[in-house]
């Protein structure tokens, strides 16, 4: 039997590292564990089909644009960038990303919150599902205080849904303290988050408690017509809140649970829940 040599296993231990990096493509050169990326998905350069987008956990690893290949593989990153880049603190400890078509070009773009400050940034993919590096106008930075709203992630949590007849995305602030109002902000066609078109209604409103501490809020097309709902998930009850429709019947909500509770919410004709 050979004796146990520590500088010819460590050579070997080298020499397997290289062969894995060099036959393996750069996709996976960086570690697909949540410990140090949270995936995202979306339709970066608009082929048809879901790319990821990698957000670091901690400054110091790289961010990546992943192009799906659709066939359930990925192809080699699209664009790499660091924290701190565009001038945004990229990492998860910092930052909230969420994915959306926020200028209805058929393409995801990139919504950016600062945690702790609230500042945040939108980034509107190019052609070819790259960010930043073609066009300054693809890049808007925001204050903590746009339009009136709690930004930050101590007093709003995000989401991103089609709540109005534009071919785009808007984002959903929902509050987590009392006295914030609920907000839809919508996207435009340059990517900008548009003042015109804000609906903002009390946390309070028609008696139901939409802060983050009571409900959730679950975006989703629920009853098949164009635009997503709004499902409220309580712990004692559920109410779906279908979006506004251009022409149509407005909002038909209903509690599931407990039996002898329930809500409607029809539309009062300016895109918030009516009584």
């Amino acid at each position: 039997m050979d004796a146990h040599h520590p500088r010819r296993d460590l050579f070997h231990r080298l020499i397997l590292l290289i062969l894995l990096a060099v036959g393996s493509p750069s996709v996976y050169a960086e570690s697909w564990s949540e410990e140090t990326h949270r995936l995202h998905t979306g339709d970066f350069n608009g082929d048809g089909y879901l790319d990821l987008f990698w957000q670091a956990m901690e400054p110091g690893v790289p961010n990546a644009v992943i192009p799906g290949l659709g066939d359930g593989t990925f192809g080699d990153p699209l664009q790499t960038w660091g924290d701190g880049s565009f001038g945004i603190p990229w990492s998860e400890l910092a930052s909230d990303v969420l994915t959306g078509d926020l200028n209805g070009d058929g393409r995801s773009d990139l919504f950016v919150r600062e945690k702790a400050s609230g500042r945040h940034w939108v980034l509107v993919a190019g052609p070819n599902g790259r960010f930043g590096d073609e066009d300054e106008d693809r890049l808007t930075a925001y204050g903590p205080d746009h339009l009136g709203l709690a930004w930050r992630a101590r007093d709003s949590r995000l989401h991103v849904g089609r709540f109005d007849d534009r071919s785009g995305e808007d984002l959903l602030l929902q509050p987590r303290h009392a006295g914030q109002p609920v907000a839809v902000v919508p996207g435009s066609a340059s990517g900008r988050l548009a003042e015109e078109g804000l609906l903002t209604w009390s946390s309070t409103h028609l008696g139901w408690n939409w802060t983050e501490p009571y409900h959730n809020i679950l975006v989703g097309d629920f009853d098949g017509q164009s635009g997503d709902d709004l499902l409220l998930q309580a712990r004692w009850l559920h109410a779906v809140v279908p979006a506004e429709r251009p022409g149509g019947s407005g909002y038909r909500s209903h509690s599931l649970l407990p039996a002898d509770a329930h809500a409607l919410f029809p539309n009062d004709g300016d895109g918030i829940p009516g009584p």
